[in-house]
């Protein structure tokens, strides 16, 4: 058995057997779905946004933006795997000097 991943402050759910359960079914949605998920409310947003849930991150047939690239890179400070799979990017010139900047 896994061990339970620390909860963030979330609202009214603070250890919350409800966002445990959030978060592990968000674990394994990938990209989109989750952040239609995080929409439905701030018990669900706060789950989204937990770093469990964004440990291992595929992101597949997609137009990526530079800033998408950068969100990515900072936002997932706890992500173990990052796969990009058939994309493309747009503006590569901005993306090369934003990869610069964070190297």
């Amino acid at each position: 058995e896994s061990p339970r991943p620390s909860v963030i402050q979330c609202p009214k759910t603070d250890g919350s057997s409800v966002v445990y359960l959030l978060i592990s079914v968000f674990s394994y949605l990938d990209l989109s779905s989750v952040y239609e998920a995080g929409k439905v409310c701030r018990t669900w947003h706060c789950a989204s946004q937990h770093p469990a849930v964004w440990r291992n991150v595929t992101v597949r047939n997609k137009k990526l933006l530079p800033q998408a690239l950068h969100h990515l890179a900072v936002s997932c400070i706890s992500t173990q795997q990052l796969r990009i799979e058939n994309c493309t990017i747009e503006d590569t010139d901005s993306v090369r000097e934003e990869l610069k900047n964070l190297f």
